[in-house]
């Protein structure tokens, strides 16, 4: 594709962006508004520790921050443009001052990050597919491609709900990507990134790591550790800057800032258990607590896929079915997590679509189950539908056990992969 051409479909895929992120938003909007607010008029020292009248304390990494406080910037220096035109030329449209004092208006600007990765994750997965499967047709890529640009999950996460859950992936995939290509210093950079974006991503962390261990030598891995804690200490140096341990201790600490509820409306074996009412994570069930039973069930559960990754690694393929896995499973069994934490699932589906129509029925279903699972907590906007199946709780039931059978055709295939000789 030419280049120009690629340049103006994302500039038109932006403005379609902008356009959907305006006629709702998300109380997590209100928040993040506030947060934006409190760095630009109180700045960056302290803001960890700063204590928010009427909303979440601040737990974000501070990537995340960064675009967040961009994001209001914008909006401010363009009503600041505005007014000022407004009052200097007498046939500016006085509308669009109104328009801009609209509160859609400014919390519009507040998703700029969600609309900043959904981009870069359409960019990275055009990039990629090549990558992955040199043989690729141009028009398989493209309709691949526009599977994650159109996916109605993302738009609904990033541009209506306004959450920044793709964020940290988008950063991720770009990483995968680099060390595909051998550029390992690069790839540093922006798995950095990831985890300065949202805490999330951790978990698939130990997969990347073993993906650029095997391109080091010992002289570029301390490059790499350096290079990435240099990364980390710089972004978290506005907020804390003499202690350079205090980012560290604040990145560990924010694991425990979520609620301890089994599940914050996941749809998971949880939910099955405890139908969206609150249960601790903490109370004893059978000898362990849930939230030791959870880690239990994923460490085993994913032991197989372990063994089947590592004995035949180098095949694209079983890469993209191993971190589809640990997102599958993770979402199915750990506790604490939220509806939006199945997002890793749809991200590492959408390359193996490159290998085989096989997978796009399970794409589909994945996107459907999670929509369905999204709109229980935000209502909006009203689709019969989506309220029909959250109407009856046997319905949701047998969709989790769908789920569970989306799982195991995953577990099946990568098996299926990894014995073959």
């Amino acid at each position: 594709m030419k280049s120009w051409v690629f340049v103006f479909a994302l500039m038109v895929l932006f403005i379609i962006y902008f356009l959907l992120t305006i006629p709702i938003y998300s109380g997590d909007v209100k928040t993040f508004y506030s947060w934006a607010e409190a760095i630009l008029s109180l700045g960056t020292n302290g803001f960890y520790e700063r204590e928010i009248v009427g909303f979440y304390p601040p737990n974000y990494p501070p990537l995340t921050v960064y675009f967040l406080t961009g994001g209001l910037i914008i909006y401010k220096w363009i009503y600041a443009l505005a007014f000022f035109l407004n009052s200097q030329i007498s046939f500016f449209p006085s509308n669009l001052i109104h328009f801009l004092e609209w509160e859609n208006s400014w919390y519009a600007f507040l998703k700029l990050p969600g609309i900043f990765a959904n981009l870069l994750l359409t960019v990275t997965c055009y990039c990629l597919l090549p990558v992955i499967k040199k043989d690729i047709e141009r028009r398989s890529r493209l309709l691949l491609t526009a599977l994650i640009a159109f996916n109605p999950a993302l738009i609904y996460v990033s541009l209506i709900w306004g959450q920044v859950d793709f964020l940290p992936l988008a950063f991720y995939l770009l990483a995968v990507l680099l060390v595909l290509k051998g550029k390992v210093f690069s790839s540093v950079i922006f798995i950095t990134l990831a985890l300065l974006s949202k805490q999330n991503i951790i978990i698939f962390l130990p997969v990347y790591l073993f993906l650029i261990w095997k391109k080091l030598s010992y002289y570029k891995l301390l490059i790499s550790i350096l290079l990435a804690f240099s990364v980390f200490e710089l972004f978290f140096q506005p907020f804390f800057p003499v202690d350079l341990l205090k980012p560290v201790q604040f990145y560990l600490q924010s694991f425990n800032s979520t609620s301890d509820n089994i599940t914050d409306s996941a749809f998971s074996v949880w939910w099955l258990l405890s139908e969206g009412s609150f249960i601790s994570d903490k109370n004893i069930f059978y000898l362990f607590s849930y939230q030791i039973w959870g880690y239990l069930l994923t460490f085993i559960s994913l032991l197989p896929a372990v063994y089947c990754y590592f004995r035949k690694n180098r095949h694209p393929q079983m890469l993209f079915l191993f971190l589809t896995l640990i997102a599958l499973i993770s979402f199915l069994f750990l506790t604490r997590l939220h509806e939006r934490h199945l997002a890793p699932a749809i991200i590492f589906m959408l390359p193996l679509l490159a290998f085989g129509k096989k997978y796009l029925i399970s794409f589909i279903f994945l996107t459907f189950f999670y929509m369905v699972n999204l709109y229980g907590s935000m209502w909006q906007p009203r689709m019969a539908l989506f309220e029909w199946i959250w109407s009856d709780v046997n319905f949701i039931k047998a969709f989790i056990l769908l789920y569970c059978g989306l799982t195991l055709f995953v577990y099946y295939q990568l098996v299926r992969l990894g014995i073959k000789k």
